[in-house]
């Protein structure tokens, strides 16, 4: 490829606005079929997405079907454009066409277009295609962009797009004009097809350069990037951080960053109550406020802040530059499913740091507690309230599997990284929160810590135990196995019941077994365990 253009960039713009936010977020296995990738947000923020076919074969996701080395791009839910950039370090004539497709049998018919250093010279509907010449001065940018449709339609808008750029030499001799493909052909477009698009279309004149177009306003960009919080993950903030949104942003915009000095990383398991721990984190005022940055809706969020200050810094550094507390500290939390998928490289951007690992001693109940946020999608007091949910014990066990998934993934870096978190558990903080985080405290050195001064009192988090969380765990342990609920296995010195449905060998480190393990010298021994255990009475830990 000719080094005068660089490879493709993929991003999108908000509505309204001509700057570019590059795609953090990019996978190799979209719907698990190795070779369909996907550049967008983040994991669990689909659109807008750019998605490619790596493969020799079709692939078909729903209504859509991708041929091999289809590129298409999708707006999303907030009116951005999706945008596949091309930057142009090279001089002198170039001609440039670009084909949108609609996909699917839903297709809707949406805006799509071509920008150059921030101006549109082509605004039109999918199945239409653009080709011009152009002179450019060796700093250009060009854009190819998917929008949203009449009455801002993004569902069922998958575009497929291929484009090619040329550089046009004149010839000295008959031969009339000479075109070199200087693009990288992400989007499989072949040059003769495109050269025969361009030949029939009416691009006789030469399109001008547009200069660079100035900023929109930094006021305008806060006010655009506050509608990526949706109200639990803005009022979370908000509580810990002790600050408005509008007053974060200001202070953002209007006053300098703090060098973080002391950071960690808080790595947690899917309802360990690291919301919990946050919020009581935040009461200490020398610790930081530890919050999921790097969930898809507040990434964004300061994706947006970061290119308003015209910093060139990762998202990472801008982050714990401007949610780090006077003294320098700054915590951020992590789950597994991000740190698998994207945020390793999170961690190496913050060093050496120390590690604080959220767990529970009941992993059953842990289980239970998922199983009733995720089929409510009520996973936080800010949510509002939880409706009812039936009981089912295979997707309990499916959950309790995710969560021993998790456990496995961080026990397994830890082990490769050779780190020893300071690990926490659920109970603990329950029982003593301010004797818990002062562990945090000690790892981190931080003297002006005390116990003492943690004031808990306008916790807007409460211990929530419900009698449906009680029965739950009561059905899980007592019926739907061999023995109550649970599966007998012989290891010669002793019986082993494990919770039906769960398979011994593949259980993480865990320091209480209870109540997905009992163990007794016969059978009747670990019965009488279970059957103890099942009592009213009984409570070996926690709930």
């Amino acid at each position: 490829m000719n080094q005068s253009i660089s490879s493709s960039d993929f991003g999108m713009k908000l509505a309204g606005s001509e700057t570019f936010l590059k795609f953090r977020f990019y996978s190799q296995d979209v719907a698990g079929i190795p070779g369909m990738c996907s550049w967008n947000v983040g994991v669990f923020k689909p659109d807008p997405n750019v998605v490619l076919n790596r493969t020799l074969g079709n692939i078909e996701i729903g209504s859509v079907t991708w041929q091999p080395g289809q590129l298409t791009l999708h707006p999303g839910h907030f009116r951005e454009e999706t945008v596949v950039r091309v930057p142009c370090s090279c001089e002198g004539l170039i001609a440039v066409v670009a084909d949108f497709v609609e996909l699917g049998p839903f297709g809707k018919g949406v805006e799509v277009g071509v920008t150059m250093n921030g101006t549109r010279l082509w605004r039109s509907a999918t199945d239409d295609r653009f080709a011009a010449f152009m002179n450019i001065d060796g700093h250009s940018v060009i854009d190819f962009s998917v929008g949203v449709g009449p009455g801002d339609t993004y569902a069922d808008s998958t575009v497929a797009l291929r484009f090619a750029i040329f550089r046009v030499v004149e010839a000295t001799d008959d031969r009339g004009r000479c075109f070199e493909r200087i693009d990288d052909n992400i989007s499989n477009l072949d040059g003769e097809l495109a050269l025969q698009w361009l030949e029939a279309a009416d691009a006789a004149d030469i399109l001008q350069p547009p200069p660079a177009s100035g900023k929109t306003t930094a006021r305008w960009f806060a006010k655009a990037a506050m509608r990526y919080l949706d109200p639990p993950n803005r009022k979370l903030i908000e509580q810990t951080i002790g600050r408005t949104i509008p007053e974060l942003i200001d202070r953002i915009l209007t006053q300098p960053s703090v060098q973080p000095k002391k950071s960690y990383v808080l790595f947690f398991t899917p309802r360990s109550g690291s919301t919990m721990l946050t919020e009581i984190i935040s009461k200490a005022k020398c610790l930081g406020f530890p919050n999921e940055y790097f969930v898809e809706n507040i990434a964004t969020f300061f994706s947006v802040l970061n290119s308003v200050t015209g910093n060139s810094v990762s998202l990472t550094d801008f982050i714990s530059r401007h949610c780090c507390l006077e003294n320098g500290v700054f915590g951020v939390e992590i789950e597994y499913d991000r740190f698998s998928r994207l945020e390793r490289s999170i961690v190496s951007d913050l060093g050496n740091v120390p590690v604080i690992y959220m767990t529970r001693f009941n992993l059953l109940a842990q289980a239970i507690s998922l199983f009733l946020a995720a089929e409510g999608n009520q996973w936080s007091s800010f949510d509002g309230d939880r409706r009812d949910i039936a009981y089912d014990r295979e997707k309990i066990i499916s959950y309790l599997k995710v969560i021993i998934t998790h456990m496995k993934g961080f026990e397994n870096f830890f082990e490769e990284s050779n780190i020893e978190p300071v690990r926490l558990y659920y109970e603990d903080v329950v029982k003593n929160p301010s004797a818990e985080i002062g562990k945090i405290a000690a790892a981190l050195d931080v003297p002006e810590f005390s116990a003492e001064n943690v004031d808990l009192s306008s916790l807007t988090w409460k211990v929530v135990r419900t009698t449906i969380n009680a029965h739950f765990t009561t059905s899980m342990m007592s019926e739907g196995g061999e023995v109550f609920g649970y599966t007998l296995f012989d290891q010669g010195s002793e019986i082993v019941a494990v919770l039906t449905g769960l398979d011994i060998s593949e259980l993480p480190r865990i320091e209480y077994e209870y109540p997905l393990v009992f163990r007794g010298p016969d059978r009747d021994a670990v019965c009488e365990a279970i059957r103890i255990a099942l009592s009213p009475a009984s409570a070996p830990v926690p709930q």
